[in-house]
C-alpha cells in the first residue's frame, strides 16, 4: 500500500494506490469552463489511467465520491486498453453506455422539394403523405451562394423538402441532433412534429412568411451549420420510415441568395450499421461516459473500486481553481494549467495553489488622502501590484513599503511564489474628492478587455467600418465576456462586498449607448460561484449568481429609472421582477455615470424566488424560442389552444392547469397598463418547474409610460395586446394567440376585468403611482447633473421626462377603463362603496383586494360579478349587511348594475373563529383514477379563513407551494390543492374550490404533510405511512386518506379511514357514495331483487362492453363494507347473485365498476 500526501500551504492534493499493477485515478478537473460534453455543457471530470502492460477490464468497477456509498456509478463493461486513459465527465447525468454518433441525413443526400408558391397541403411535414410528385434534389438547395448542388430560381420566398430515414430500434437512440445551415429561416419537422425553428414567425408560418431579419449562411464561407439537440429521441422517433421536413424562407423576393443544407445525426448507444460516420465539419465524436454525481471544486476525495469491491485507488484535493487539474507525473502529484484528457500528465506543473490571500489596510471607496499598506503574505511569497488598472504579473513592480495615496488611484496586487500557481490578483479603487447619495460601484478591469480596438468588448473596433446604430458586426456584439472586479460601497461609505467576475455586453439595440449595459457573473473560475451579499435589501435572498449593470436601455438619458419604477409597482402583485438599485459607477477609476443594478433573470433568478431547481427549468422567449429545457409542453398548449374553443368549460380547464392563470392575468395587465409597445412579439420570457405550470416573466417595460409620446396615456394597448393581425412587430398574431383564445371564456374574461378593477383601485390608483415615481426620482435626483454631464447631455431634460411619466400615471386609468368597456362590450362601470364603523371589528374582502379602512371606493363593470366578503375579527361574529343589501350571508355576489354601497355589521358574542386542518390525503392514484398526487384543506370553524400567503409542504423544506392573495375558505369550506390540477379537473370538472400546480408531489413510501400561515407559523401536520397502522388501501388502489370525521383529531391515526372509491376532493368526507361523479360517459341502470333483501339478492345490468364486473357496498356514511367480484364478463344483459346475510340490517349505497372504472350506483335496503 502506498500513502502519498502532498500539503501545499493549506492545499492538500492526495492519492492513495493500493495496488502498483492496476487502474488509477490519473487527473481531474473539477472547474472545467474549456472541454464541452455531447450537449455542449462543460461538467466537471476525472480521468482513468492502465498502467500496466496488459488490457484490463473495467466490468464491474465503480467510483465513488462517498465512502459510504462505494457502488455509487458503475463502469460501463469496457476493457481499458494497456498504458490507455479513459476520460468520465462527472456531471450527474448518469451515462454509462457511449454515445456512438451516426449521420442519417448529411449534405448531398436527395430531398423531395417544391416552392412555397406551387402551393403546400397543411400535412406536408405528416409521415404518411405523398410527395411522389415532387421534384427531387440534393442539398445545399437555394441560389446565390456557390454552394448549391440544387439551384431554386431567384427570388424565391420558400421552398418546402422532405427526406425519409430509416431507424429500426429508436430506443437505441439516446438523443438526435440536427444541424442547419440556412440563409434565412428554416422550420424543421420530424414525423410532423417541429423540432427547430430560427427566425420566423407564424405557426405554421405562411408559405410567402418572411424571415424576421437578414441571415447568411455560414459553410460557404468556412463556418458550421446551427446545431440542435434533441434528447427525447425514444419519442420523436418511430421504428421503421421516419421523415425530416423543413421549410426554408427568405427574407424577400429581392434577396441575393437563399440557402439550405441539412444534416440530421443521431447518437446510438452500441455499434451500428445504420447511417454514416459524421462529416468532420460536425465535429460528432464518441461521447464518453457520464457519472451520477459531480466534483466540488472547494474540495472532493474520489474512491475507485475494483470489481471484487475493494478499493483500488483515491484521488483528492482541498481546492482546484476552474481549467486546473489535480494528477500525477509518476508518483507525484501536480497542478497543471493546461489539463491532458486522455493523455498523459505533464510536463512541469506547479506544487501547489497559493492559498494566501491579500489584505488592503483600507477597503477603498470615497476617500481622503491615505497610506495604504498589503500584506498577507506566508513564507517565500511576494506581492506585485499596479497602479494602473492592468493586470499584475511577475515583473510588476514588488510591494516593499506602503503605497501613498493621494488621487485616485486603482490598486490592483496578487501573490505570488516559485513553483506556485497564483490565484487571481485583488483591486480596490481609492476614489478622492467624490461624493454620492448613491451606492458606489467600482469596477476595475485590464485596460485591453474594454477598449483594445481588437478584443476590447466595449468598443466598435478597427475592423469595423460601418456608422449605423446600433452597429451590427461591431465588438459590441460579439459574445465576448472579459474578466473584472466588482467592490460595492453604501451610500453611508461602509464597504459592502469586494469580488472577481466575468462581464459581458448586456441588451439589445441600447448597447449602442455610449454607456453600455453589462453582466456581471460570478463564476468559479473568477474565484467565487456565488455573490454572498444582500445586493437588494428588498430581497429576502441574499445569494446571487449574476447581476445586471443597466444603462436604462431605450431610457437612457431620459428618466434613467422607467423600467425600474414600472417593474417595482407591481412589487407584491406575485409576478417575477427585477429587483432595482441604482448606483453611482466608476471605472478603472474614472466616473461612468449611473448604471440600474438589476438581478439576472437566469435560472438561479427563479430558483431564488421558487425555491425550484434551477437545473430543471423549462425556460422559452419570444414564440417558443427555448432559452433552456424544453419547449414541448409549451407547443402541446399552443396546439391545443389553436384547435379547441376555450368557451368549453373542459377546454378552459385543460388550459387553467397548465398555465398559471392569476399569474397571466396580472402580467398582461401590468404590460397593457404601462402601454408597452415593446411588447408582446418582444421582451417575452416564460417559464415552468416539472410538474408546474408555465408563468410569465415582467421586465424591459422602457417603452412604458409613454417614452416616445407625451400622450401615450391614452393608446389602447388592451386592442392592441388582442390584435390577431398584428401582422408584424411588436404584436404578431403569435403573441396574441393565447389572450385572444382566453378571453374568449367567460370565467377568465371576468376574472381579468375584475382583477383590472382591483389594481386600478389600489396599485394604480393615480396618487399612489405619482408617489412612487417621485420616491423613485428623489433618490437618484442628485446623481443626474453629474450622470448627464458625463455623457454630454443636458441635465435639464430629466426633469421633462418625468414629468410626462408624472402625467401618464394621472391620467391612463379613464382611458383603460374606456379600453375594457369598448373591447368586452360591457355597458358601464360605476362606484362600490364599503363602509366600514369600526375596522377593530372586522374588514371586506373585495376580490383581490382586503379593505380595511372606514371608508374605500373603487370602481368595478356592470355584468361582472363581484365577490365581496365580510371578515369578523376576534372576540366579533358578522351578522349581516346594510345598504344595498341586507344579506346575513357574509359572501355576495355582487352584480354592478347599479351603484352599489355595503356596510358590514359585527357584532359581540359567540366568537366565530376559522379552524383550518389537513382533511384527505391523495398520495399514489391508481391507474385507472389518476387525478394525481393532491390534499385536502377543511375549515371546520364558522368564520372565513384567509389563506393568502399560507406556505403548503412536505417533508422537504426545500418544497414550499405559497398560497396566491385572495384565496379564502368560508367557515366549513374545503380547499384541494393539486399537483396536476388539470389531471384532477379530468375526472372533477366542475370542482371550483382547487388551487394547482403544487410543483412537488407526496412520496408513496411515506411523507408528511405541512401547513403554514403567512407568518409561517405551522398550522397542521400529518406524518403518514403507505401500509400500518396507516390504511393501505390508499397506496395505489384507489381510495385516499379521509379523516373519518372532521371533528376529530386528525394527528391520530386511527381516525383516518378509508370512505370512498376514489376520495371526496372538495367535499365532505361524510359525502354519500351516490353523490360523487360517475366516469364520464359511462352509466348503467343497475336492478337489484329482491329490495329490500334479507339475505340474498340478484343483480341485472346491462354492459355497454366487456370487462371484468364488480361491485362496493358502503355504509350511509361513506365506509366501504364489501367487495362483490362478478369477474370478467360479456357485454349485454347479465345476472349476478350473491349472499349477503352478514351484513347488517340497514340502507346500503352501492357501486358498479367495469374494469374499475364507476358505470353505476344504487340505493339498497337489507332488512
Amino acid at each position: 500500500m502506498r500513502q502519498l500526501l502532498l500539503f501545499l500551504l493549506g492545499l492538500m492534493c492526495f492519492t492513495t494506490a493500493l495496488s502498483a499493477q492496476s487502474i488509477v485515478l490519473n487527473e481531474i478537473v473539477a472547474s472545467n469552463t474549456l472541454l464541452e460534453d455531447e450537449d455542449g455543457d462543460t461538467p466537471d471530470w476525472f480521468e482513468l489511467y492502465n498502467p500496466t502492460a496488459e488490457p484490463l477490464s473495467l466490468n464491474g468497477w465503480t467510483v465513488s465520491d462517498d465512502p459510504a456509498e462505494p457502488d455509487q456509478w458503475t463502469f460501463p463493461n469496457m476493457v481499458l486498453p494497456a498504458g490507455g486513459y479513459l476520460q468520465v465527465w462527472a456531471s450527474d447525468k448518469d451515462r454509462r453506455n457511449p454515445g456512438i454518433p451516426r449521420t442519417l441525413i448529411q449534405q448531398g443526400d436527395v430531398f423531395r422539394y417544391r416552392l412555397g408558391s406551387m402551393g403546400i397541403p397543411a400535412d406536408w411535414h405528416a409521415p404518411g403523405f405523398d410527395d411522389s410528385n415532387w421534384a427531387e434534389g440534393a442539398t445545399g438547395i437555394g441560389y446565390g451562394d456557390g454552394d448549391d448542388q440544387t439551384t431554386v430560381p431567384t427570388g424565391t420566398r420558400s421552398v418546402y423538402l422532405r427526406r425519409t430515414f430509416t431507424v429500426a430500434d429508436p430506443s437505441l437512440i439516446s438523443d438526435l441532433i440536427l444541424d442547419v445551415d440556412y440563409d434565412d429561416a428554416f422550420v424543421a419537422y420530424l414525423n410532423g412534429m417541429e423540432i427547430a425553428r430560427a427566425n420566423i414567425e407564424g405557426t405554421p408560418p405562411a408559405v410567402d412568411a418572411p424571415a424576421i431579419t437578414d441571415r447568411e449562411a455560414r459553410m460557404y464561407s468556412g463556418g458550421r451549420p446551427e446545431r440542435t439537440v434533441l434528447p427525447d429521441a425514444a419519442v420523436l422517433l418511430q421504428a421503421g420510415t421516419n421523415v425530416l421536413s423543413i421549410e426554408v424562407h427568405n427574407i424577400s423576393e429581392f434577396s441575393s441568395d437563399m440557402s439550405l443544407i441539412a444534416f440530421l445525426s443521431a447518437r446510438y448507444s452500441s455499434v451500428t450499421s445504420e447511417g454514416s460516420e459524421p462529416p468532420a465539419l460536425l465535429e460528432l465524436t464518441t461521447s464518453l461516459p457520464h457519472t451520477n454525481f459531480k466534483v466540488s471544486a472547494d474540495g472532493e476525495t474520489l474512491y475507485l473500486y475494483d470489481q471484487e469491491g475493494m478499493l483500488a485507488d483515491s484521488l483528492g484535493f482541498e481546492r482546484l481553481l476552474s481549467d486546473v487539474s489535480c494528477g500525477r507525473i509518476g508518483e507525484e502529484l501536480r497542478f497543471f494549467t493546461s489539463p491532458t484528457p486522455g493523455a498523459a500528465n505533464g510536463p512541469g506543473g506547479f506544487a501547489g495553489i497559493i492559498t494566501s490571500e491579500i489584505e488592503f489596510s483600507h477597503p477603498g471607496g470615497a476617500v481622503d488622502p491615505l497610506v495604504l499598506s498589503l500584506s498577507g503574505t506566508a513564507e517565500g511569497e511576494v506581492i506585485h501590484y499596479t497602479l494602473d488598472a492592468t493586470e499584475p504579473t511577475a515583473e510588476s513592480p514588488v510591494y516593499a513599503e506602503p503605497i501613498s495615496i493621494d488621487e485616485t488611484t486603482v490598486v490592483r496586487a496578487r501573490i505570488f511564489r516559485d513553483g506556485y500557481l497564483p490565484v487571481p490578483s485583488e483591486s480596490r479603487s481609492y476614489l478622492l474628492g467624490v461624493a454620492h447619495d448613491l451606492p458606489i460601484l467600482a469596477l476595475v478591469t485590464e485596460p485591453n478587455n474594454f477598449f483594445h480596438p481588437d478584443t476590447g468588448m466595449y468598443v466598435l473596433g478597427q475592423d469595423y467600418q460601418g456608422d449605423e446604430v446600433p452597429y451590427f458586426g461591431s465588438n459590441i456584439w460579439e459574445d465576448w465576456e472579459r474578466p473584472v472586479h466588482l467592490s460595492l460601497y453604501e451610500p453611508d461609505g461602509s464597504f459592502g462586498v469586494a469580488f472577481n467576475a466575468g462581464a459581458k455586453i448586456f441588451g439589445g439595440w441600447s448597447r449602442a449607448n455610449d454607456q453600455r449595459s453589462l453582466s456581471i457573473f460570478a463564476r468559479n473560475r473568477y474565484g467565487i460561484g456565488e455573490i454572498d451579499y444582500p445586493l437588494f435589501p428588498s430581497r429576502s435572498y441574499d445569494t446571487y449568481q449574476a447581476i445586471v449593470l443597466r444603462n436604462s436601455g431605450n431610457d437612457w438619458l431620459r428618466t434613467m429609472l422607467r423600467d425600474g419604477a414600472l417593474t417595482s409597482l407591481m412589487e407584491g402583485s406575485g409576478l417575477d421582477i427585477q429587483a432595482y438599485r441604482p448606483v453611482a459607477t466608476y471605472l478603472n477609476g474614472q466616473y461612468w455615470g449611473m448604471y440600474n443594478m438589476r438581478e439576472k433573470i437566469n435560472e438561479h433568478f427563479l430558483a431564488s424566488r421558487h425555491g425550484v431547481d434551477p437545473d430543471a427549468l423549462d425556460r422559452l422567449e419570444f414564440n417558443g424560442d427555448v432559452i433552456q429545457g424544453s419547449n414541448a409542453a409549451y407547443w402541446e398548449l399552443i396546439d391545443f389552444v389553436s384547435n379547441n374553443s376555450l368557451t368549453s368549460t373542459a377546454n378552459y380547464n385543460y388550459v387553467r392547469a397548465q398555465i398559471d392563470i392569476k399569474n397571466f392575468i396580472i402580467y398582461q395587465i401590468a404590460e397593457i397598463y404601462f402601454g408597452n409597445t415593446d411588447w408582446p412579439g418582444n421582451n417575452l420570457k416564460y417559464w415552468k418547474a416539472p410538474g408546474g405550470k408555465w408563468r410569465w416573466i415582467l421586465f424591459d417595460t422602457d417603452f412604458g409610460f409613454g417614452i416616445w409620446d407625451p400622450s401615450a396615456y391614452s393608446h389602447n394597448t388592451l386592442a392592441f395586446a388582442l390584435e390577431s393581425n398584428g401582422p408584424g412587430w411588436p404584436n404578431p398574431p403569435w403573441s396574441t394567440l393565447l389572450f385572444r383564445r382566453l378571453v374568449e371564456n367567460l370565467e377568465f374574461r371576468n376574472a381579468f376585468v375584475n382583477q383590472f378593477a382591483d389594481e386600478m383601485n389600489s396599485r394604480f390608483v393615480p396618487l399612489r403611482v405619482l408617489e412612487h415615481i417621485d420616491s423613485l426620482a428623489a433618490a437618484i435626483a442628485s446623481e443626474m447633473p453629474a450622470h448627464f454631464t458625463r455623457w454630454g447631455a443636458d441635465a435639464g431634460v430629466w426633469q421633462t421626462y418625468i414629468n410626462q411619466m408624472r402625467t401618464y400615471g394621472n391620467s391612463r386609468r379613464y382611458h383603460v377603463k374606456q379600453a375594457i368597456l369598448h373591447e368586452f362590450n360591457l355597458p358601464a362601470y360605476r362606484p362600490l362603496t364599503i363602509e366600514i364603523e369600526d375596522t377593530a371589528e372586522g374588514y371586506v374582502q373585495v376580490n383581490s383586494l382586503t379593505i380595511d379602512e372606514n371608508l374605500w371606493v373603487g370602481d368595478y363593470f356592470e355584468q361582472v360579478p363581484v365577490r365581496v366578503t365580510a371578515l369578523a375579527r376576534p372576540g366579533y361574529a358578522f351578522s349581516h349587511w346594510t345598504g344595498s343589501s341586507t344579506a346575513e350571508t357574509a359572501e355576495l355576489e355582487v352584480n354592478m348594475s347599479t351603484a352599489i354601497n355595503l356596510q358590514p355589521v359585527f357584532q359581540p358574542g359567540e366568537v366565530e373563529t376559522a379552524d383550518i386542518i389537513i382533511n384527505e390525503i391523495n398520495y399514489n392514484s391508481n391507474d385507472d383514477w389518476d387525478t394525481g398526487d393532491w390534499i385536502e384543506l377543511h375549515n371546520r370553524g364558522t368564520a372565513a379563513a384567509d389563506l393568502s400567503g399560507w406556505v403548503y409542504r412536505d417533508d422537504d423544506d426545500e418544497h414550499a407551494f405559497i398560497l396566491p392573495e385572495g384565496t379564502i375558505i368560508q367557515g366549513g369550506g374545503y380547499l384541494v390543492l393539486a399537483r396536476h390540477l388539470q389531471d384532477l379537473l379530468a375526472f372533477y370538472p366542475e370542482m371550483n374550490n382547487a388551487l394547482g400546480n403544487v410543483d412537488f408531489g407526496l412520496s408513496s413510501n411515506g411523507d408528511m404533510v405541512r401547513i403554514y400561515d403567512a407568518e409561517l407559523n405551522l398550522v397542521d401536520s400529518i406524518a403518514f405511512l403507505p401500509g400500518a397502522p396507516w390504511p393501505s388501501e390508499a397506496d395505489g388502489e384507489g381510495p385516499t386518506l379521509e379523516l373519518a370525521d372532521p371533528s376529530l383529531d386528525n394527528d391520530l391515526v386511527e381516525n383516518w379511514a378509508i370512505l370512498h372509491p376514489h376520495g371526496s376532493p372538495g367535499l365532505s368526507n361524510l359525502t354519500p357514495v351516490t353523490n360523487l361523479p360517475i366516469l364520464p360517459g359511462a352509466g348503467i341502470d343497475l336492478a337489484v331483487a329482491p329490495n329490500p333483501f334479507r339475505d340474498h339478492v340478484s343483480i341485472s345490468c346491462d354492459l355497454p362492453a366487456a370487462g371484468e364486473l364488480s361491485f362496493e357496498l358502503y355504509s350511509p356514511s361513506g365506509r366501504l363494507l364489501r367487495r362483490i367480484n362478478a369477474g370478467e364478463c360479456l357485454s349485454g344483459p347479465q345476472m349476478i347473485t350473491a349472499n349477503l346475510r352478514e351484513l347488517p340490517s340497514g340502507l346500503y349505497l352501492v357501486r358498479a365498476l367495469l374494469d374499475r372504472q364507476l358505470v353505476g350506483v344504487d340505493r339498497w335496503l337489507k332488512l
